[in-house]
């Protein structure tokens, strides 16, 4: 299913139509326009990390999150290894990555719990964001190669499921926009680390 574009003053991003028939969750994903951020991290840098201008960060995830419909002062960042950890996100993380400081690493964030946003990042992986109407939970997962491989997105599902009773056949998944067969081929052995990189991506909330 194709994702839905929106633009909003010059801000650019994408919805899935699965998630937003479901009328109760906000969630996007991001591109690079919009924002105000400089060369070479044009224009709409999420990564507070990343360039060393906090307060075009901070002004980004004004527009954005203004744009999307959620609050930015309760936003949650994932901190991502390449690895499967899950976070079980709550209120108690409201802010961290962006406002406060992370305790934690995580390529996977999931929550049950309203008004949470949960932030992950991609430049060529894949984000797919999970949500089930029923348990009223959602999950943003960082999905590169070797995550992939190691199952993190079933690991994912299986954390929903034990948390918050989710049940697999109702969970939707969104995927956003990620590199594609043209640009990447891969043989039948793994492609070494160095090759998976990150900057930004999508984030939901239920």
């Amino acid at each position: 299913m194709s994702l839905t574009t929106h633009e909003e003053n010059g801000l650019v991003y994408f919805t899935s139509p699965l998630l937003d028939a479901c009328g109760r969750i906000a969630h996007g994903f991001s591109t690079r326009k919009g924002g105000v951020s400089k060369p070479p991290y044009d224009t709409m840098n999420l990564a507070p990390s990343r360039g060393g201008d906090r307060p075009a960060v901070e002004e980004n995830y004004r527009r954005f999150c203004g744009a999307v419909g959620i609050d930015m002062r309760r936003v949650v960042l994932a901190h991502q290894v390449h690895q499967t950890t899950i976070l079980q996100v709550t209120g108690a993380r409201a802010g961290m990555g962006l406002w406060r400081e992370r305790d934690y690493t995580a390529d996977a964030l999931v929550t049950n719990e309203r008004n949470l946003p949960l932030v992950v990042f991609s430049a060529d992986c894949g984000i797919i964001l999970l949500h089930d109407p029923v348990a009223n939970c959602a999950g943003a997962v960082h999905a590169g190669w070797r995550g992939c491989a190691d199952g993190i997105l079933e690991k994912a599902v299986r954390e929903l499921e034990r948390l918050y009773g989710a049940r697999p056949e109702r969970i939707l998944a969104a995927i956003g926009p990620c590199i594609g067969p043209c640009c990447f081929e891969t043989g039948r052995r793994r492609p070494p680390a160095h090759t998976a990189s990150l900057w930004q991506g999508g984030r939901a909330v239920p």
